[in-house]
C-alpha cells in the first residue's frame, strides 16, 4: 500500500553517487539528471495517499477500455491461459466477434451477450465473477496506451490489501497487455522493470504474459529487467 515507498520515485533526483556520476561523464560525457515525468497508476482508494506522498508525480487511478485489450488479453480476462479453456469462452468468443463487427464491445455489451448464452450455472458464475472484478477499472473514455511516451516513467502500484493476490496478478497481466504488448501506432522504446519477478512467475497467467513479452521484446522494442532475490526461481528460457 501507500505506506510502502515506491523505489522508482527516487528517479526524480539525479544520481548522487560521485563515483558513478564521474564514470558516466568520463565514458559518455553526460551528466546525471533526474526524471521529471513520473506517473503512478494505482487502485482508486490509493490515489489520494500517493498524491500526498509524491506531489511531484502524476497519480492516476487504474482505468482502461476493454477495446484496448489484445486477443490474448481478453482470453486472460475470461480465464483462458496455459491450456485452460472454459467451455463458455467458445460461445462468448463468437458473441464478442459479432459485437466487434457491429462496433460494440463495452462491459455492458459483454454482460448482455453473456445473459443470452445457454451456459451452466457454474460457467455463468465464473464469467460474471471475472467481469465483476474488472468493472471498477473499466472506463471506455480512457486511452491508457497514450500514457506511454519517451522519457516518462510509469510505476504500477497494485496493493493486495484490497485485492486477492490472484486478482491483483490478473489486473497486472491486463495492464501489461495494454501498456506493453499493445499493437498499433508508433511505439517508443520501452524498458520494463518487473520487481519481485519470482513471485510473478508463480502465477501461470502472469508467467505466460511475461513469456510473451520476452519472446516479442525485439518486435516490441522493449528491454526487460527481472528483479528478484531468488534468481534460481527464474526459468532458464526467460534468461536467454
Amino acid at each position: 500500500g501507500p505506506e510502502i515507498a515506491l523505489d522508482h520515485m527516487a528517479a526524480i533526483a539525479p544520481n548522487q553517487n560521485h563515483n558513478e556520476s564521474s564514470k558516466l561523464w568520463c565514458f559518455y560525457e553526460v551528466e546525471t539528471q533526474g526524471l521529471e515525468d513520473l506517473v503512478i497508476l494505482c487502485l482508486p482508494e490509493d490515489v489520494a495517499p500517493y498524491r500526498a506522498k509524491y506531489p511531484f508525480a502524476m497519480v492516476l487511478p487504474i482505468q482502461f477500455s476493454l477495446r484496448s485489450l489484445s486477443a490474448q488479453g481478453f482470453n486472460a480476462l475470461m480465464g483462458v491461459h496455459k491450456g485452460r479453456s472454459p467451455l463458455y469462452l467458445r460461445e462468448l468468443g463468437k458473441s464478442l466477434r459479432a459485437l466487434r463487427a457491429r462496433g460494440k464491445g463495452t462491459l455492458a455489451d459483454l454482460r448482455e451477450a453473456l445473459g443470452e448464452l445457454k451456459l451452466s450455472s457454474e460457467s455463468r458464475k465464473l464469467a460474471q465473477h471475472r467481469l465483476d472484478l474488472i468493472e471498477p477499472f473499466i472506463n471506455e473514455e480512457v486511452d491508457l496506451p497514450a500514457l506511454v511516451k519517451p522519457g516518462r516513467l510509469i510505476q504500477v502500484a497494485i496493493s493486495t490489501d484490497s485485492l486477492l493476490p490472484e486478482d491483483a496478478l490478473l489486473l497486472s497481466s491486463l495492464l501489461t497487455d495494454i501498456l506493453v504488448l499493445h499493437e498499433g501506432g508508433e511505439r517508443c522504446p520501452l524498458l520494463v522493470d518487473l520487481d519481485e519477478a519470482h513471485t510473478l512467475m508463480d502465477d501461470s497467467l502472469m508467467e505466460q504474459t511475461i513469456d510473451t513479452l520476452l519472446r516479442r521484446r525485439r518486435h516490441l522494442r522493449t528491454g526487460v529487467i527481472l528483479c528478484t532475490h531468488s534468481p534460481k526461481a527464474i526459468k532458464k528460457q526467460h534468461l536467454a
